[in-house]
C-alpha cells in the first residue's frame, strides 16, 4: 500500500510510450526527511519479465529516471509508461543495500478503454422497512453512503415504491451518490429470488395486476425447457427467464440471486441444484451475484457460487456478468455493531460516468467485479482478470481515501434525517 505520509498525483495513467510526470509530495515533516535523502528513483512494472537470477536483477538492469526536487520536498519524476500494469516507484538514498527501498510508491497504467473509466462503488441489493429490513429506505440510502457507495438500489421483497422513496430523498443534498429504482422480484410460486435493477416500472406490480395474463406469458417459457426436468423445476426456470426478459423490457437489469441461499437452519438449500444449473447453462439473466450477500458463517455459499460461475463461465467460453451485492436487512453505521454482510460484500464497476446506462453498460460489458471484504480478512474480487487485478490496486490504493470523503456526507444525511 502507498505510504500515506505521501500524495502522489496522478495515481493512475494512460498507457503511452512517452514520457510523463509524477509528483510525489510530502504531508508531513518527518515524511519530507525521507525525501530529501532520495538519490535515484527506478520505475518497473510489477508483473514485467523476471530474470534468470531473479527479480532483483530487474531492478539493476533498469535505467535511474530523472526527477526533480523542488523546495517543499516534492518530487517530480519522470516516467514512461508503456504496458498496462501496476508499476512500482523505488526510490533509494545512498548507502541502502540492494534490496533496501528509502520509500516505495505505487501508480497504475491503463490502456485507453479503461483509463476514461471510472471506478464506482455500489450495492445492488438492499433491504428496508418496505419489507423486512430494519430501518428506513432513507436511513438505509445514508448508511450506503456512509460506507462508501457510489450508488444503490433498494430491493425491497415484493415492493418497488421504497427505491423511489430513496431517489426522492437523495434531491436535498448537492451529490454525486446516485440511487435507481429496484425490486427483488418473486413471481408467484416460483422459488427463485431475482432482482429489477433500474427498471422503470415493477416486474411484481405488473404479474399481481393480471396473473392469467402472466400465465400466458410464462407457458412458452416452459414449452422450450428440456421435457427431462421436472415440472416444477420447468415452472422456476420458465417463470425465471419470464421475470429476467420482464426486466430488460423495463428497461432494467436482471439478477439471478444468492444462488446458493440456505435459510432454515442450513436444513436445505432455497432451489434444487437442477434450478441452479439450468439457469446458469442457459445464462439468460444480465448478472449473477457472487458474492451473494451471505453472512460470514454462511460465506460457504459464496465460495459454492464462486465455483459454479467459474464452471459455467468456462462452458460459455468467457467470464458470465457479477455484481457483488450484501442484500443487507441491517446498517448499524450508528452503533458500530457487525454489520454482516453489509459492507463486506459489494460491486466494483468501471463505467463511464455514474448514470443507469453507463452503470448497465459496464455490468453487460464485464466491466463489473464481486468483491468480499470480509472484516479483518484479504479481499476477494471476482471477475475478469484484467479488472481484477486493477480493482485490487483501487481496493488498497483509492478506495481508503474515497470512503472517508463518502462517511462525512453519509455522516450528513444521518444528521438531516435526524433533525
Amino acid at each position: 500500500m502507498n505510504n500515506p505520509d505521501f500524495e502522489i498525483k496522478p495515481l493512475v495513467f494512460p498507457v503511452s510510450s512517452r514520457e510523463t510526470e509524477l509528483t510525489v509530495r510530502p504531508k508531513f515533516a518527518h515524511a519530507k526527511k525521507v525525501l530529501d535523502s532520495v538519490d535515484s528513483i527506478k520505475i518497473l512494472p510489477v508483473h514485467s519479465p523476471v530474470a534468470f537470477n531473479g527479480y532483483l536483477d530487474n531492478w539493476d538492469d533498469e535505467p535511474e529516471a530523472e526527477f526533480i526536487r523542488l523546495e517543499d520536498g516534492t518530487l517530480q519524476i519522470k516516467l514512461t509508461c508503456p504496458v498496462e500494469d501496476e508499476y512500482c516507484v523505488w526510490m533509494k538514498s545512498a548507502g541502502n543495500g540492494r534490496t533496501d527501498a528509502t520509500a516505495t510508491v505505487f501508480v497504475y497504467a491503463l490502456e485507453a478503454d479503461l483509463y476514461k473509466m471510472k471506478p464506482l462503488k455500489g450495492d445492488f441489493h438492499l433491504h428496508s422497512t418496505g419489507s423486512d429490513g430494519r430501518e428506513a429506505p432513507e436511513f438505509v440510502a445514508a448508511a450506503c453512503r456512509c460506507v462508501g457507495m457510489d450508488f444503490m438500489a433498494l430491493t425491497d421483497h415484493g415492493n418497488y415504491e421504497p427505491s423511489l422513496k430513496v431517489m426522492k430523498f437523495l434531491q436535498n443534498f448537492d451529490t454525486e451518490f446516485r440511487a435507481f429504482p429496484g425490486e427483488e422480484v418473486h413471481v408467484k410460486d416460483n422459488m427463485v429470488h431475482l432482482v429489477n435493477f433500474g427498471g422503470r416500472a415493477s416486474v411484481n406490480d405488473y404479474f399481481r395486476e393480471d396473473e392469467e395474463r402472466f400465465k400466458r406469458e410464462e407457458a412458452p417459457y416452459e414449452t422450450e425447457l428440456a421435457a427431462e426436468l421436472p415440472p416444477d423445476t420447468r415452472f422456476q426456470v420458465g417463470a425465471s427467464e419470464w421475470a429476467f426478459d420482464k426486466i430488460r423490457e423495463f428497461g432494467g437489469i436482471a439478477i439471478f440471486s444468492h444462488p446458493f441461499w440456505r435459510p432454515d437452519r442450513w436444513a436445505h438449500n432455497y432451489i434444487g441444484m437442477d434450478t441452479i444449473d439450468a439457469l446458469m447453462s442457459r445464462c439468460k439473466f444480465d448478472a449473477v451475484e457472487v458474492p451473494g450477500g451471505f453472512c460470514r458463517h454462511t460465506n460457504e455459499g459464496n465460495q459454492l457460487m464462486r465455483c459454479k460461475y467459474e464452471e459455467y463461465s468456462i462452458k460459455k467460453g468467457s467470464p458470465i456478468p457479477v455484481v457483488g451485492v450484501s442484500d443487507s436487512h441491517y446498517h448499524p453505521v450508528l452503533t458500530g455493531e457487525d454489520p454482516f454482510p453489509f459492507m463486506w460484500n459489494y460491486t466494483v464497476v468501471l463505467a463511464e460516468d455514474s448514470s443507469f446506462e453507463a452503470i448497465a453498460d459496464a455490468i453487460r460489458d464485464g466491466r463489473s467485479t464481486g468483491v468480499s471484504t470480509y472484516k479483518d480478512d484479504a479481499p476477494q474480487v471476482i471477475g475478469k482478470f484484467r479488472i481484477c487485478k486493477y480493482v485490487y490496486f483501487l481496493l488498497r490504493e483509492y478506495f481508503p481515501q474515497h470512503d472517508k470523503r463518502c462517511r462525512e456526507e453519509g455522516d450528513r444525511m444521518i444528521a438531516f434525517l435526524g433533525r
